[in-house]
């Protein structure tokens, strides 16, 4: 009859409730290990105007810094919209952090005119790159400094060495500065020039 509307199937309504059934959110493998963390899930969404919150853990505690990226795929059984895909990035910012192998260095007893070099270490504990941005003692002719890299990147070291040349029956003592974007760090060092007898 004209005008005529059939009386709903309540199986289809059921059936139509499942509409966005099958949530499954799949981790991407170019995801780091703990930074972007979700379970796969599965539900209802409810007809029409049902919602469904899937809730999504980022976590950098252990991360370097630097931009991480997934992406979140969801399938239904939506025939308009089976597929889709959420980007998601992490920008994480690091800190560098310096620790020093030694804060003092001694030198001991060397005759004048010799030469002796000791290696102090800087390693980046931290979880971004180190920047040296100089090194520098009172004493630059009595303890000469070569750096091997300015640049230190998370959980790596770099190598200072410090060669005491005493120029006189002294002793001698400096403050070496290391200035870094992670702060200003001191090194005491001394040592000292030694005479030797002569016979003529």
């Amino acid at each position: 009859e004209k005008g005529h509307h059939p009386e709903v199937d309540e199986e289809r309504v059921a059936d139509l409730e499942r509409l966005h059934q099958l949530y499954k959110v799949l981790r991407e493998a170019r995801a780091e290990r703990g930074a972007i963390d979700f379970e796969t899930v599965e539900n209802t969404v409810s007809f029409p105007n049902g919602s469904y919150e899937v809730e999504i853990l980022v976590d950098a505690t252990e991360l370097l810094g630097g931009t991480y990226q997934t992406e979140i795929e969801i399938a239904t059984n939506d025939p308009n919209n089976p597929n889709f895909t959420i980007p998601i990035v992490l920008t994480v910012v690091g800190t560098p952090i310096l620790e020093l192998s030694e804060n003092n260095l001694d030198f001991g007893n060397l005759i004048v005119g010799n030469s002796e070099t000791l290696n102090l270490t800087l390693q980046n504990t931290g979880t971004d790159t180190l920047f040296i941005e100089n090194i520098n003692s009172n004493l630059p002719n009595i303890f000469a400094l070569n750096l091997s890299d300015n640049k230190i990147v998370a959980n790596e070291n770099s190598t200072l060495s410090i060669t005491f040349s005493p120029d006189a029956i002294a002793n001698f003592e400096s403050i070496l500065t290391i200035n870094t974007n992670a702060g200003q760090f001191l090194v005491n060092l001394n040592g000292y020039g030694q005479g030797t007898p002569m016979i003529n």
